[in-house]
């Protein structure tokens, strides 16, 4: 059999595995690990950026835009948080947002700007309130905003079905 009819087969028999009321298989892509929510009591609107890291030797280009970006919205939003999925930051990241507050993912904080690490998220959770918004910049980051608003939809309304 050919290569190409070797990866084929190996294809085909992943989607097959992966049809619906099969187990997930488990991934040891570091960026897919997932991001996982819990309700945060936080009341009002706060906008939350995911980026990979915020240290020196990534800030540059993408991520240099986006906390540019980020900084002109902050002005629209009493309370921001930058989410940081791929790398803690170190103390020479910090120092260039001085105005922030670095606060653990398995703490709830009532700072108004946080810096939240979240690159060790295996088995952890992330707090994300009823009317957080979120922004992303790479694909990965993306996916992860994109699970926690979907989380965070289905929560407001069963929530909002509860209350009535």
């Amino acid at each position: 059999m050919s290569r190409i009819g070797q990866l084929l087969r190996r294809i085909a028999a992943r989607l097959e595995a992966s049809a619906p009321g099969t187990p997930t298989p488990s991934t040891n892509v570091a960026e897919i690990t997932p991001c996982t929510p819990r309700h945060d009591p936080w009341v009002g609107q706060r906008l939350n950026l995911v980026l990979p890291s915020i240290n020196k030797q990534h800030y540059f280009g993408g991520i240099h835009t986006a906390v540019l970006i980020y900084r002109e919205l902050c002005r629209h939003f009493p309370a921001s948080r930058i989410i940081l999925v791929d790398s803690s930051p170190d103390e020479e990241a910090l120092s260039r947002f001085s105005d922030h507050v670095l606060v653990p993912a398995d703490q709830a904080s009532s700072a108004l700007r946080q810096i939240v690490p979240f690159s060790d998220r295996y088995q952890k959770t992330l707090p994300v309130a009823d009317e957080d918004i979120w922004v992303a910049t790479a694909w990965w980051t993306a996916y992860a905003a994109q699970r926690m608003s979907q989380w965070q939809g289905k929560m407001v309304a069963l929530i909002a079905r509860w209350s009535t």
